[in-house]
């Protein structure tokens, strides 16, 4: 097939949604699928083609929101290309610009449309990251009906990456009709432990400091309110108090990113919080093997996909106890599942202090997402495209 992806956000970009599009670029070329990735400029802001005619970047300028583009949805230079690439099915990833183009060269064309949802824009946490707790109830309701409106009969199918997602969509926007549940996919040899050399793992600890000593708790992903990382940073007051050794880790970059490095300041743990700045996800790989647990308080997430990345590291995974976490950390196995401050912190001291169920959870982590690769994440998706083709 030729499979056109329509995203407002891609590599260079960070994220879960700029991670699973690459993912699914190459599980479905490994398929021998052709792929061309449609998304907005990232230096320049004017159209241009790159990656020998498979990359098209629209027009756009920049957003007040971290690493994201504006760009329009009527795009001419880039119709007039993409009409002769004799596309098989679009496959949109968001509901703004972009998104609103690859509907109208959907339906111009006469040619099957998909859409994942991947953004939980109601979440209370995300919509205090846009709008600063400004205009919510007003908002919530506006992106209710935009939501509802935009997932119309023109759309052919639409995929989400979890059953938490699939319920939103079908108990808050009232949409009911072909949805397919495809979990996120990631490259698991990328992050698999014994491709690392542990000199190479040895010199990136000393950049930060990192001893012999210190039991790491990694938390990865863009640095923003919606993450919840203050409640990793407040806590982490306590854990220390019963181990002076323990570090939080925070390997990413993201708007909220100042205002952590203050909090951490104001409550005196300098020595213990360490922050990375941004990361080019290409060699995001490499700083999941610092940590001897991934940690994440975040209850914004569709499907939690850095949480992937970390079990297949071979990192027991310490969640939130969120729906999206629940299919893939499996407590007392491969991680465990907190509901409050006081559950979080006893749960992080006795993992701490237990080595023996550590051993165990980091040999079960690796094989708890073998059912996460590439290739299978895109066998999934061309199901879906096959059946809308058939239908269509």
């Amino acid at each position: 097939m030729r499979i056109g992806l329509f995203s407002e956000v891609y590599y260079p970009s960070i994220g879960g949604v700029a991670t699973a599009i690459t993912t699914l670029k190459r599980g479905l070329e490994e398929l021998g699928h052709e792929v061309y990735i449609i998304t907005t400029s990232y230096n320049d802001f004017r159209y241009c083609i790159e990656d020998n005619g498979h990359l098209i970047r629209l027009s756009g300028m920049k957003s007040n929101l971290y690493d994201f583009r504006i760009t329009g949805p009527m795009h001419h230079k880039a119709f007039t290309y993409l009409k002769s690439l004799n596309l098989d099915v679009i496959h949109i990833q968001t509901e703004f610009g972009v998104g609103m183009f690859g509907k109208s060269v959907a339906k111009s064309l006469k040619i099957p449309l998909i859409h994942t949802f991947h953004t939980l824009y109601t979440d209370d946490a995300y919509l205090n990251y846009v709008l600063g707790g400004n205009f919510k109830p007003l908002t919530k309701k506006a992106i209710e009906k935009y939501i509802k409106l935009f997932c119309s009969k023109s759309i052919n199918a639409i995929t989400v990456p979890s059953e938490k997602t699939k319920e939103i969509l079908e108990n808050k926007y009232k949409i009911k009709r072909n949805i397919y549940v495809i979990s996120n996919g990631i490259d698991l040899e990328k992050f698999n432990k014994s491709n690392f050399l542990e000199s190479d793992i040895n010199s990136l600890k000393k950049i930060y400091g990192i001893s012999k000593n210190d039991f790491i708790l990694l938390f990865a992903g863009r640095v923003a309110d919606e993450k919840n990382i203050d409640f990793l940073i407040k806590n982490h007051t306590s854990i220390i108090k019963k181990n002076k050794h323990v570090k939080l880790l925070i390997a990413g970059g993201g708007p909220a990113l100042d205002k952590l490095k203050d909090l951490v300041k104001t409550l005196k743990l300098e020595k213990n919080v360490i922050f990375t700045d941004r990361i080019d996800p290409k060699n995001m790989n490499r700083y999941y093997q610092l940590g001897n647990v991934f940690v994440t308080a975040s209850t914004s997430e569709t499907q939690g996909l850095t949480t992937v990345e970390a079990l297949a590291s071979s990192l027991p995974a310490f969640c939130i106890n969120d729906d999206s976490f629940k299919t893939t950390v499996i407590p007392n196995y491969n991680g465990d599942l907190f509901i409050d401050n006081m559950d979080y912190i006893e749960k992080i001291i006795n993992i701490v202090n237990n080595k023996k169920l550590l051993r165990q959870m980091v040999l079960n982590s690796r094989m708890s997402v073998d059912n996460y690769s590439a290739k299978g994440f895109a066998s999934n998706m061309i199901k879906v495209y096959e059946s809308c083709k058939k239908k269509r």
